[in-house]
């Protein structure tokens, strides 16, 4: 039951916009490009992630460059799941390490008390804690011993769903999900970049280092950001608009056109998109009747054209 060849969507902004493009970058033995998030990973920290054939799946992809710890003063490079540490005094081969997000991010939850010799359960040389059930055979699925390293939380629970912490990573049990696919990797990579309150700046795409390449396809995404709004009041809407490689799109042309419930279309006008790719429309949402109301639009970029559709309720 090897679950890891799942690919779970991202929890921040890069994951809310991401798209299916994906350009064909010229790789090195040395650095490797991850367009799924637009980063760079290279040397030790890449060594150790091939080393790694669970790698995608235990530590996610890249989600910021190289960067040096203002606490350590390690380099070191947050993934989704994970965060890498280059400690230069070790031997070659041994240098980059995990970071214990398990131990930094842990919070205590309810407590669910099942005893080792419990049915399911079990406590092996050197666990504090034992891990049972779903979370024991994910454990061994995903080789714990060597990536998730001991327990250090029995089960806990957090609203509806059970957690378990290791020095590494956070198992948690989601009852929504299908049965099989219930037990998830916590993301704590991104979870940890967000208790540390670094700069939002560091998760976008690393576009000065991308190779030259040409705009082959557009993803948008629009965001009416009130699902329903009051008869002649105002929203906002948000378009997103990114490239084959997920790097956000500058100088796109975004048209608007809002078709509203009583059958009237309006043209919400041009934008171009920013630096970080985003165009903003706001307008009175007037109708004479309430309903279902559309927005179509039509981005052009160098040529490339895409259309999509998003919708909001005009009520009273």
């Amino acid at each position: 039951m090897r679950r890891y060849q799942r690919r779970d969507a991202f929890p921040l902004l890069v994951a809310l916009l991401g798209f299916l493009f994906v350009p064909a970058f010229a790789q090195t033995p040395e650095r490797e490009y991850f367009p799924e998030t637009g980063h760079w990973v290279e040397g030790e920290f890449l060594a150790f992630y091939r080393a790694n054939p669970l790698a995608e799946f235990l530590y996610g992809y890249p989600l910021t460059e190289t960067l040096t710890d203002d606490l350590s003063g390690l380099t070191v490079q947050y993934f989704q799941r994970a965060r890498f540490e280059l400690h230069i005094e070790r031997a070659p081969g041994e240098r980059v390490v995990l970071t214990p997000l398990g131990v930094l991010v842990y919070e205590a939850g309810g407590i669910v008390d099942l005893p080792a010799s419990t049915p399911g359960c079990e406590q092996r040389p050197g666990w504090g804690y034992p891990v049972c059930y779903a979370f024991l055979n994910a454990y061994d699925d995903y080789e714990g011993a060597r990536y998730l390293g001991h327990p250090i939380s029995g089960l806990e629970v957090h609203g509806d769903m059970l957690w378990q912490y290791f020095e590494y990573a956070r198992l948690e049990w989601h009852p929504e999900l299908a049965f099989g696919d219930r037990i998830v990797l916590a993301h704590l990579g991104s979870i940890y970049f967000q208790v540390r309150k670094l700069s939002s700046s560091l998760l976008l795409p690393a576009r000065d280092l991308l190779p030259a390449y040409d705009v082959t396809g557009l993803a948008v995404r629009a965001f009416p950001q009130q699902a329903q709004v009051p008869l002649g009041e105002m929203q906002t809407l948000m378009v997103s608009v990114r490239d084959q490689g997920r790097v956000p799109v500058a100088g796109a042309s975004v048209h608007a056109v809002l078709l509203t419930p009583d059958g009237q279309s309006v043209t919400l006008g041009t934008r171009l998109t920013d630096t970080n790719g985003v165009a903003v429309f706001q307008f009175a949402a007037a109708s004479a009747q309430v309903g279902l109301a559309e927005i179509i639009l039509e981005v052009r970029y160098q040529g490339v054209v895409e259309e999509t559709r998003t919708s909001f309720r005009i009520w009273y």
